[in-house]
């Protein structure tokens, strides 16, 4: 898959995970940054094995994953 399909697909699903979370309870949200922050500890443990294609490949998905969640706690907190 080309570098172009991949952030597509990416935009798709993070597109997806917005409506998703606009309908969550804020203790699933919550749940779901906890998720969120278990899965960068995993990608720091696994750190000096990984090459950089894929640190950066995992590095964009943690990115656009953040930036959902820090959106949708903007959002929610000024309602």
């Amino acid at each position: 898959m080309s570098l172009m399909d991949r952030r597509l697909a990416r935009l798709e699903e993070e597109g997806a995970m917005m409506v998703t979370l606009e309908n969550m309870s804020e203790a699933d949200l919550r749940t779901k940054l906890n998720a969120l922050f278990t899965n960068a500890e995993v990608l720091r443990q696994q750190l000096p094995d990984l090459s950089l294609e894929v640190l950066a490949e995992k590095l964009a998905d943690c990115r656009g994953e953040m930036g959902i969640f820090m959106r949708e706690c903007e959002v929610r907190s000024s309602k």
